[in-house]
């Protein structure tokens, strides 16, 4: 996350005070695009998000309102995405169990929720790491449903 862009002299001391005080590694500053002076500051670890916020917000009772308001809009993104992917995770072991359990060929799988077989492998080994909505609504679909397509789309699924 992009937490601070400033001058570099400000992000240097920043850096430098979060190695010293949070025991966080010292990070790249990269040059703002377009701005001659602007610089900016990235922690992309989550627990180092965390520690930062505890640093500047807990038992304050002195700050920018409008800068606590974005820090909280950047706790929120990675809590949603962490969310994402624990979901998209279990969605993935639950899938594997199923298929495997109902000795389901994958090829056969993913044409019942029309994507190829190849996506269908790199998503169940993990290589996809992300999948669309309207994808995971039709695996949840598939197997919510598969004892009663089973029974009506016999031929297809052998």
């Amino acid at each position: 996350s992009d937490l601070f862009t400033s001058s570099l002299n400000m992000l240097n001391s920043i850096n430098e005070l979060f190695s010293k005080e949070l025991n966080l590694d010292v990070k790249k500053i990269y040059k703002e695009s377009g701005d001659k002076k602007a610089y900016r500051l990235y922690y992309s670890q989550q627990e180092e998000v965390y520690k930062i916020y505890n640093y500047l917000y807990k038992d304050s009772t002195i700050y920018l309102e409008r800068k606590k308001h974005k820090f909280n809009d950047t706790i929120n993104k990675i809590k949603n995405k962490k969310n994402r992917i624990d979901s998209i995770n279990k969605l993935r072991i639950d899938l594997k169990s199923f298929i495997k359990e109902n000795k389901i060929k994958q090829k056969d799988f993913a044409k019942s929720i029309n994507v190829s077989p190849l996506w269908l492998s790199e998503f169940l080994t993990g290589k996809k790491l992300t999948i669309p909505d309207e994808v995971q609504q039709k695996i949840i679909a598939k197997k919510e449903n598969y004892d009663t397509d089973l029974i009506q789309n016999i031929g297809e699924w052998k």
